[in-house]
């Protein structure tokens, strides 16, 4: 009786879990056809739209741009800066009224200043004045303020937006092999390749939201010799830098002072070509942007709304 009894537990529990192995399947299956296709359906509309605004600023091919963010003289002839010999004209620029898009910053010792305007993945356009040490001036015969521009025809286009328009760009590229994937096999795909698409999902997510957060500002050692889109060039001794860090625009502006010897007793010197370059300012400036803080949630959303669907995947593991 009783090994009648044990084997009539036994029969009972295989039947109870037999019962919600079928459960599970039942709800992976409408898991992998309904759910998670409406889950990519809500993300390629989230990418589509983020992506239209990026390339609605997307230079054509053949317009300049550069290479790093960076911008700076490649010490080689060039065309003339406009040294502005009132340094009053360095005072605060007005508001734009009639150009909303019109981002004005300014660092705090006002030794860089201007406004810029951004569209898509580039500056469209843009004013820069950096006021010169009087040492630096006197010794290299510029006075003043240095001032340059970006025109719309030769827009700088900053790589992190660019960085994020790609990774989603992948994302929809993964969504589509997914979906030809499904067309074409007559089973359920596996907990596994799910996973998988949304592993890959992930990545590009993460690193697109991290392209407007996190940026490694090149040195100046590193901004000699980029290639530039301002007009007109900045003198050899001048660098400037574009950037972006937690959807804030940074402008930031080194002044160097070339040496035919290494220097004694200075800091900030590093050798390009022939010369010695020694740093002797630095000034960084910044400034909100509306439309990479919004940028920025819709990252985030469509993170969130990743990282759920691959939660619920992840409770099916060793079931189906």
């Amino acid at each position: 009786k009783e090994r009648k009894k044990k084997e009539e537990r036994k029969k009972k529990l295989l039947l109870r879990m037999s019962e919600e192995i079928a459960c599970l399947k039942r709800e992976y299956a409408w898991l992998v056809q309904e759910d998670l296709p409406a889950f990519l359906r809500q993300l390629g509309q989230l990418i589509k739209g983020y992506l239209e605004r990026c390339r609605a600023g997307t230079p054509v091919s053949g317009s300049s741009s550069s290479r790093s963010g960076s911008v700076s003289s490649t010490f080689r002839d060039s065309t003339p800066t406009k040294h502005v010999a009132d340094p009053s004209q360095l005072k605060r620029r007005p508001e734009r009224s009639e150009s909303p898009a019109s981002l004005s910053f300014s660092s705090v010792d006002e030794k860089i200043k201007g406004h810029a305007q951004l569209k898509g993945i580039a500056i469209s356009s843009a004013e820069f004045y950096i006021q010169l040490p009087s040492k630096m001036s006197a010794s290299v015969g510029l006075q003043g303020v240095a001032h340059t521009t970006v025109e719309p025809r030769h827009p700088w286009v900053l790589p992190q937006l660019q960085t994020a328009m790609h990774c989603l760009e992948l994302c929809v590229v993964h969504m589509d092999e997914w979906s030809q994937t499904l067309l074409a096999s007559q089973s359920l795909p596996s907990q596994e390749d799910a996973e998988n698409l949304l592993g890959k999902l992930l990545s590009q997510l993460v690193q697109a939201r991290d392209s407007l957060v996190l940026y490694h500002v090149p040195s100046p050692a590193d901004l000699c010799g980029e290639p530039t889109v301002l007009n007109p060039a900045l003198p050899p001794e001048v660098l400037l830098c574009v950037f972006l860090s937690h959807a804030r625009l940074r402008v930031r502006a080194y002044v160097l002072f070339a040496h035919a010897n290494l220097p004694r007793n200075s800091h900030n010197v590093f050798r390009f070509r022939d010369l010695f370059m020694e740093v002797t300012q630095c000034s960084e400036a910044e400034c909100d942007v509306p439309e990479l803080t919004a940028a920025l949630v819709q990252l985030n959303l469509m993170l969130e709304l990743t990282q759920r669907m691959q939660t619920k995947f992840t409770a099916f593991a060793g079931v189906v």
